[in-house]
Formats: structure tokens, sequence, C-alpha cells
């Protein structure tokens, strides 16, 4: 609200600013040009060659040419638009205003300004650099003879663009040299290159001599350059990796991966030292093309893990230069690395179906593998001949493989590259440890039978994937393969990050002060998360509690398939008896754990009986019957657990019972407040007793009050049902004891809506007495129509026996025009105010009128001496408060509110002051609508204005329509229209019969308000006024009653108020009252 409230500031203040630079002048009929408006979005190219794009909403003046295209000029520039782009805007005056381009500056302003219209929407967008005319202050530009808001862009660093630095940069790329590992064939051995012992002084590096950087940021973007000069994001480099450069290109770093070269923003990076990369050594070559389908992470692959050493986004190219199983080799950087296969575009993979070099053939029996570990070859274990396994690299005259995540070498002149067999080969990370406490023969089982593939010693460290029965299956070579549980022992470490319990009865327990307690026990063959290792045991989360578990009742395992990554929730059960926890997942209940009573859990949500908790990372669900809910402050709702549990109120220290609540029943409660829930519970805040609820924290609630307006309150005459309709029928869900008071939010029938302890709910009208109140505050302030509206809807909601609330037509804006009536008396007189907007001040008198002859007829009281009740059951009032709502909130509220403020704007020279419009929005005087002598009437405008413009016919307008129309469709015996200002009272139009049955009444009112009857004289220059017709066409009283002292034109201050009310508080009662004899 605050912030619209600015704009529609700055936007007045611009308007403001724009008026000196403007010069407004009429057109003339040979410079007659057509008002277009954009219909749909669309680029436009000047005569000059410059591009603009237009939004819908836009709009020009300009030429119409035959074919129906528009052509607009604009700054000595013109652009056109075809009949589709485009359409002609109706205008309701017949000359509008235009404005005077040579009284503007010439301002030169950058592609990518935005111009807007005057209520915020974007409507052009400059797509070249264009010379515009401007006020003084730049904040408007003038296109077309229509006024637009400035927003110009701002130049944000780094720079988009990619500038050569003033330096010749040389386009030859630099040679990526491999040094060439020697491996001497007579010595198996594999020389691991020395490293430093002392840790050298940090070194101060350069990009230009290391030729190496890393990233300083998080999600560091890195480009490539269209021939366009356009920079198109290729995905993003990871914090804390080096990566090798080509050269430096001004702001930016130039780098390669693959065939394809990438920019990244210099400021971003640091340069480090090329030592690591030269390690790497990465070898060099063409690879085959590919286009990536998904965005996709490059891995680089170590020992025991792949890290990410880039981020690539769907559509990018690239190179890679081998297929191994699962994943491609790419070079990045420096850097060698890998990315899933299945990201790629298949068919670029063209060296998937030739024969792989990933893979070779055993050619020997019983070929040796070995570790380097320390420098030296270990034996690891033995192949059989002509079995086909995956390598991971050629390094001298060895191949290097992977066993069970570890890195072994095999030499050259045992194996031969080959095509994959039809074996499964693994490309999953290994997850677990095991030890080989003896030597084990490792099998291949993809046939259905046990097939000896290798062989491997006893004593070695191995990662193992997953465990079948009592095998276990490792990675050999990217084969996977089995070996005996009873040649392996397992080990947790850091990654392991999952457990298999193996033993009945398993206890969790917590550490109380260096006592161990149990609270529980998880199930043999369940498996489970865990947070940490503390020497012999696993830490677990159970609900929110750190708990623990022997690790020797254990197994290390891989994630279940139903681990849940889900916080424990925040909120609180007790548990009263021992309560089994049960997973769900399968849609049977299967225990996973016990927990043991008089212990509290945080738990995730309530599902019907269940109650949603995670154990060691595992979803459960403990029933409701095991569990005491503890209420929390955050607790907004409650569930009675009870029968006919009582709402009280505080009545001097005494509990008083004001209602009841229904078992099984869900209500809102305000706060806590000690043993007791307070509650809003109608016109009292009533209290329930704790002890006979439970938090309700479901996700399903009922059906909630919108807290409606509640001015109309009714006295419960005796002990009501209270009901639910949510369903389509009626559930009792509570009861108001007599005498009880409730505000009433609307009314189906016979029955009155309300807030029943934050239920929507219902109770049987008839059965209650309305509490009559005054509704109305509109003294000295700005009343509008919403108030209006809003205040009319209470009044017929509190009396429905004597109001009735209608409309009587829409106004041009479409709001609706309110009638209200009063009383029950048979004849009727009609009372009307704010024909005119800036005479709104009309609108709070006759509002306060009805809001206490209403009250006054309720409560059966004289108002100011008037017999209220005999009046009203005699003769009804009719009111219409507010006959031009359309105008009456331009004044209040500015042309932002008229549907078309463009419009409303230029028939206000622009203005935005509209203090003094007495027109409807499309520019005509209402009160000079109606057929009493509208042909002589004088000093009409001519066009639209915001006063005295008759219209081009009677009754043209829809406000005036619907007051004729009203008074047509009833009989009323008199009409009092009131206006400002001058506390006159026009009362004759040419009447000679009733002439002084008019007069006696027109001086009684003048009498009263103390104001001067005009003089009958016969008036030439025509009316169109209400009154004046209402005389001639219906024959009975009418009156114009003009409050205030006179004002000039403008709106009545509010300080009139008082003196205005007072002088014409009971003119509708006495109106009533004469009518009654006509």
């Amino acid at each position: 609200m605050v912030n619209s409230f600015r704009r529609i500031l700055c936007v007045l203040l611009s308007i403001f600013l724009l008026l000196p630079a403007l010069n407004i002048s009429a057109q003339t009929a040979e410079e007659k040009e057509t008002l277009m408006r954009v219909s749909d979005s669309t680029t436009v190219v000047t005569g000059e060659g410059k591009k603009m794009e237009l939004s819908p909403g836009a709009q020009f003046y300009g030429e119409r040419n035959e074919d129906g295209s528009f052509r607009v000029e604009f700054n000595g520039d013109y652009f056109e638009l075809s009949a589709n782009e485009a359409e002609e805007e109706v205008l309701n005056e017949e000359q509008p205003a235009f404005v005077d381009e040579a009284a503007l500056s010439q301002q030169l302003f950058p592609e990518g300004t935005v111009l807007s219209l005057m209520e915020g929407e974007q409507a052009i967008t400059l797509l070249s650099d264009m010379m515009l005319s401007v006020n003084e202050e730049q904040t408007h530009a003038v296109i077309g003879n229509s006024s637009y808001l400035l927003e110009v862009p701002e130049n944000t660093d780094p720079d988009p663009a990619m500038e050569e630095s003033e330096q010749e940069v040389e386009e030859s790329e630099p040679a990526i040299k491999e040094s060439e590992q020697e491996i001497e064939e007579s010595e198996p051995a594999i020389e691991e290159e020395e490293q430093e012992t002392t840790a050298p002084a940090e070194p101060a590096y350069s990009f230009s001599e290391h030729k190496t950087f890393s990233t300083v940021s998080e999600h560091l973007s890195f480009y490539k350059k269209t021939k366009e000069g356009e920079l198109v994001k290729q995905g993003e480099l990871m914090p804390g990796v080096s990566y090798q450069l080509i050269r430096e290109y001004g702001n930016w770093l130039e780098f390669q991966y693959g065939e394809q070269k990438a920019f990244v923003w210099k400021a971003a990076v640091e340069p480090v030292s090329q030592k690591e990369l030269d390690e790497l050594k990465a070898p060099e070559g063409q690879g085959t093309s590919f286009s990536i389908n998904e965005d996709v992470t490059v891995y680089e692959q170590s020992a025991k893990s792949l890290t990410p050493i880039a981020h690539l986004l769907k559509g990018t190219k690239g190179e890679y230069h081998s297929v191994q199983g699962e994943w491609l080799e790419v070079h990045f950087a420096g850097r060698q690395g890998l990315i899933k296969k299945e990201a790629v575009d298949v068919a670029s993979i063209t060296a998937a179906a030739e024969p792989s070099s990933d893979y070779i053939k055993i050619l020997l029996t019983n070929t040796s593998f070995y570790s380097n570990e320390g420098g030296s070859l270990t034996k690891l274990g033995q192949l059989q001949k002509g079995e086909t396994y995956r390598k991971i690299r050629e390094l001298g005259n060895w191949y290097e493989v992977s066993v069970g995540g570890k890195n072994a070498f095999i030499l050259k002149e045992a194996a031969e590259p080959s095509q994959p067999g039809s074996v499964p080969y693994i490309s999953d990370p290994d997850l677990q440890d095991l030890e080989l406490i003896s030597n084990a023969t490792a099998y291949d089982n993809s046939t259905g039978s046990l097939v000896d593939i290798g062989f491997l010693l006893k004593g070695q460290k191995l990662n193992y994937i997953s465990k079948a029965g009592n095998w276990y299956v490792i990675e050999l070579l990217g084969r996977k393969a089995y070996i005996h549980g009873s040649a392996v022992t397992l080990d947790f470490n850091p990654l392991v990050n999952y457990f298999e319990v193996n033993q009945e009865n398993v206890a969790v327990v917590v550490n109380n002060g260096g006592t161990l307690e149990t609270r529980g026990y998880v199930e043999k063959g369940e498996r489970y998360k865990r947070i940490g290792d503390a020497g012999n045991w696993h830490i677990i989360d159970v609900a929110g509690t750190k708990m623990y578990v022997w690790k020797k009742a254990t197994l290390p395992v891989g994630a279940p398939a139903n681990i849940s990554d889900q916080a424990s929730g925040s909120r609180t059960l007790t548990l009263e008896l021992d309560a089994t926890v049960y997973d769900n997942s399968t849609g049977g209940l299967v225990p996973i754990s016990m927990l043991q009573k008089n212990q509290s859990y945080n738990y995730i949500s309530k599902a019907g009986n269940w109650y949603k908790v995670i154990v060691a990372g595992r979803t459960g669900y403990i029933h409701k019957d095991a569990v005491k809910l503890e209420f929390e402050e955050e607790d907004d709702y409650f569930e009675v657990v009870q029968d006919n549990v009582s709402v009280v109120k505080n009545q001097g220290g005494k509990l008083i019972d004001v209602g009841r609540l229904v078992k099984g029943q869900v209500y809102k409660r305000i706060k806590d407040y000690g043993n007791w829930h307070l509650v809003d519970f109608g016109k009292v805040q009533g209290f329930v007793w704790e002890d006979a609820t439970s938090p309700f924290r479901g996700s399903e609630l009922p059906t909630l009050s919108g807290n409606g307006p509640e001015s109309v309150y009714f006295t419960a005459k005796e002990d009501l049902g209270v009901y639910d309709n949510s369903s389509g029928e009626l559930v009792n869900i509570g009861e108001i004891k007599a005498g009880s008071q409730f505000g009433v939010i609307s009314q189906m029938g016979n029955w009155y809506e309300i807030n029943f302890s934050g239920r929507k709910a219902y109770i049987y009208s008839p059965a209650t007495e309305l509490n009559a109140s005054r509704v109305v505050n509109a003294r000295e302030r700005v009343y509008t129509y919403e108030e209006m509206v809003n205040d009319l809807q209470e009044i017929a909601r509190m009396y429905p026996s004597f109001t009735q609330l209608t409309t009587i037509g829409k106004s041009v804006d479409g709001r609706d025009i309110y009638a209200i009536k009063l009383g029950k008396g048979s004849k009727e007189v009609l009372v009307d105010a704010s024909t005119h907007a800036r005479e709104h001040m009309t609108t709070n008198i006759v509002m306060t009128m009805l809001d206490n002859y209403a009250y006054s007829y309720a409560t059966n009281q004289y108002f100011e001496g008037m017999n209220v009740p005999k009046i009203l059951n005699e003769t009804s009032i009719w009111f219409v408060p507010m006959v031009n709502p359309d105008g009456v909130t331009l004044v209040q509220k500015g042309h932002t509110s008229a549907k078309n403020p463009q419009e409303v704007l230029r028939m206000n020279n622009l203005s935005t002051n509209f203090t003094s419009w007495k027109a409807n929005i499309r520019g005509v005087d209402i009160n000079r609508q109606f057929p009493a002598d509208w042909d002589n009437i004088t000093n009409n405008s001519g066009r639209p204005s915001n006063k005295n413009y008759k219209g081009k016919a009677p009754l043209t307008e829809p406000e005036a329509q619907a007051v004729a129309n009203f008074i047509l469709s009833r009989d009323f015996k008199a009409f009092a229209s009131y206006h400002s200002s001058g506390e006159i009272l026009y009362w004759h139009f040419n009447q000679t019969n009733h002439y002084a049955r008019d007069y006696a009444l027109a001086r009684k009112i003048g009498n009263i308000t103390g104001y001067s009857l005009v003089s009958p004289l016969y008036d030439s220059s025509g009316s169109g006024a209400s009154q004046d017709w209402f005389i001639r066409q219906v024959g009975k009283p009418g009156f114009t009653v003009e409050i205030s002292p006179y004002v000039v034109e403008r709106e009545v201050p509010l300080y009139y108020y008082d003196r205005i009310w007072n002088q014409n508080k009971i003119i509708g009662l006495v109106v009533a009252d004469e009518a009654k004899y006509y």
C-alpha cells in the first residue's frame, strides 16, 4: 500500500514538473489526428532505421492510411503500425488537446530506455539509441503527441561486453605438453614423484607467468563468445579448483575445454601455482564432438571419490576422448574429467559402437595385478585368462585399473585392448569398507552361475558396493564381482552413513551424565542412518534426540530405499505408553523401533490417528493411543477430547457458562492462558479448560471464519445450536447460551453466519434479537464510495425487517449506484446526494440521516423532536446517497482511480488537481442531463470537461438514466436533491398548479435550515436538473438543497460539517412527514 502511494505521488509530481514545458493548444479541424492504441506486442522500425518495442496499451496520435494502417510522426522521424497491430481509440470529446513537441528540448537516450504510461505500465522499450523530445527535468518524453515517463538504464560492472586490452593478444594457441613418464620395461616398479619435505615460502603468482587460476567465489559463470559478440553462459566453475588459462583478454581470462574456448571474469578469480596441473598432465589430442542434453557436472576421479570440477549447462558443446563404461572422459582447462554418458546426446557418441580401448582382455594365465603405494609394487591378486575388464588409462608399459575402489596396475604384455564383454560393468561409486581376512576368489554371477574371474590376497582393504546374503559385491576392474563373507571383516569409516542391525533386541541408549540409559530398541534386519561416530557406538537422531547404538550389533550398508532427509519436526509429544514405531512406505505397517513411555519426542505432523516421526533417518508412525501432546506457545488449534466441554467467561471473578463445544471438533484459540485456552466467543473472550482438549496439528483444518465485519450484533433469546455447513449438511459444533451476544458476518435466509471460536458457523436468526447501533462515521472526514457501500450493507444486515438495499444502475466505470429504503410506510419520498462530484459532503449528510433515522426507528425513539416510528410507518424514505460514484472517487483519489486515466487528465488540461470537477467520468454534467428545457440550456461547454457539458442529448449518461428510471418506477410524493454550495433552496420550476403546496413545504425547509428560497421567476435559459424534471414530470414537490456557505468552485471544507448537519438533520423526516398529505 505504501509503495503504491509513493508511486502515485511520484507520477503526480512528474506530471506537475512537465506542465511548464508543454504547450497545450486546441487542434484545428485541418490538424485533426486519430488516437490509436497498440493491441499486441510488436517491434517497429522508424524511417531512420531506429527500433522500438511497443507493448499493448501504448497509445499515439497519428494519421490513418487508406489501407487501415497508422502512421505516427515524432521528432522528425516516423513509424507505421498495421491495422492488426493497433486499433482506433474512440474519443468522447470532439477536439482533444495535444502536446506541442516544438516546445520541448531534444535529448539522445540509449538502447534499453523504458517509457511508461501514467499508470506505470511499461509501454515502449528503445531497441536503438534514439533522439526524443523531453521536458526540462528529463522525466517525460513525447512520442506521437502522448506523454510517457522515462526510465533510463544504469550502467553496471562488469560490462557484459568483453573488451580487448590495449596490448596485443597473440592469437596462436599455446600447446599443452605432457612430460612423458618413462617406465623401464625391465623394472616393473612405478616411481612416484618425490615430494618436498619442507614447505617453501608462499610465492607470488601471476596470470601471465603461471597460466593458472582458481575461483574466489561460489557459482562463478563462464561464457562463450558468439560471432555476433554476445556472451552465452556455458556453465559454472567450482571454488578452490585450479584451471589452466590460455591468455588474459582485457577484463576476462580465456581458457579451453575440449576444443571450445570460454571466458571467465578476471575479477572473480586469482592466479595460483601451476604445479597441480603439471602433475595431472591431462593428455592432448582432438576428441569426438557431442552436445549435452541436460545440465551435468564434470567430475575428476581420485583414489576413492569423484570430485566436481565444473558444471555444464544443457546445450553446451564439447568433446570426449574416451568412453569408460557409463562415463565419458573429457578435458577441461588442463584437467581430466568425467561426465555421465546419459547426459550426452547418444547419437553423438560415435565411438561407442567401435572397438573401445577402455577395455582389456587378459592374455596370460594367472595374470597378477599390483598396488604401487609407497613407491613399491605389492601383489594384490590374479586375473583369469580370457576375461575382459575395464582399464582406467595406459601408463608406460602398464595398464592402470581399479579394484574395490583402489588403483592397481597390470603389465601391458599380459593383456590387449578389447571391446567390452557382455557382462555387467559397474559405474556406481563404492561406499563401504571391508578387509580380507583370508584369500578370496572373485566370482561373476551374471549368468546365474558362479564363474571364477579373479583371486584376491588377504590383508588388503577394499570398498564394497552391497551385500547379498553371505556375499559382498565389489568392483574388479570395472566388473561386478562377488566374494564370500567368510573371507571378510567389515569396518565403519567416516564415509559410511548407514548400518543394518544384525542382532535381536538391540538397545537405543542415551548418555545421561555418563550413565547409559535405554530409551528403546531397533529391529533386526532394518537399516538406519547414523549422524556420527563415537568409538564403539553409532550416533543416531531419534525424533530430535541424540541416541546411540552398539556398533558390534550392526553391519555397514548402503542407503535404504526408504531413507528420509526430512527434519525431525518442531512439535512435541510425550509417550504415555511404550510405543512401536511403524514404517508405512510399502503400504503395510512394518515395525522399525520401539520407544519407551514417559519420554518426549519431536514429531512432524498428525495424519488421522497417527503421528509422523523420524527415527534414525526412517519415516515412522506412532499411534495416538500411546501419545499425550503438550500444548506449545505456537499451537493455534485444539481438539475437544471430552463430551460437552463448557466455554466460560470471567465476570467479576466468577466463571459464567456461556456455551459449549463438541467432542471431536477443532477450534481456534487466541492464546494460552495458564490452564485455559482463550477463545473468541462473540462479544466476550471465552475460556476453555486445557485438560479437556488436545493440540491439533493436522493439515486438514475445518472451515475457519474469515473474521468479516461484525458491527451488527444479536442477542440469543434462548440456548442456540451452532452448526457447520461446509459439507452441505448441518453438523452441530456447539451451543450458545441464552443472553450471549455475537456479531453477524452475513445473513442467508433465516441463518446468520458467525465466528464461533474461529469456526465459520451458522445459527438460526429467528431465535435472536438484533442489537441496534449507529454505523456511519462521516463527521469531518473524507467519506469514500467504498466506505459508503460497507455502511449500507451493515445497515441492511442490522435492520432487515424495515430496510431494503438495492442497486438502480451502474456508473460509466461500472460502479453500482445504490438505493436503500427505510421504513414500512406505503407512501414514499426520495432523497439523493452527490450528483456533482465535488459536492461529496452531501453524501456524508445523507448517510448520517439514514443511520440516525434507522437507529431511532429500531429503538422506538424520537429523533430531535420528530416521532420517527410514526413517520416511517406512514411514509418510507428512499435514499440514493451517491449518484455519481466515479466522479466522487476521481475528486477524492485522482485520475488513477479512473479506467481511462489518460482521458480524464486530457479533459482536465493535464492537471492532476480534480477538486473542482463536477461532471461524471466522461466529462458530462449529470444535473444538465434531464429533459427539462434541455434544448435551451446556456453556458454549455460544448465538449466533455470538468463542468457544464450537457451531453449530446438528454439522458445519455448511465447515472442520469438510473435516477430517471428509478423515479418513473416508483410513486414518489416528494424529492430532495442535495448539492453545494450557497445555503439556498431551489423549489420552483415554472409550475402553476400546486404553487401554494410547494411553497409551504419550501418555506418550512427554509425556516429549519435557515437557507434562502430562490425567487420563482420564469427562467428562459433552460435547466436539465433532476429536481426541475421531477417537478414537471411527476407534478410533486421537488427541491435542490444547496448546503454550506458559498465556497466558489471546490469541495466543501470538512470543518463546515457540524454546521451543515445541524441545519439539515431532520429534513428527510420533515419531507416524509409532509408527503403523507400528497
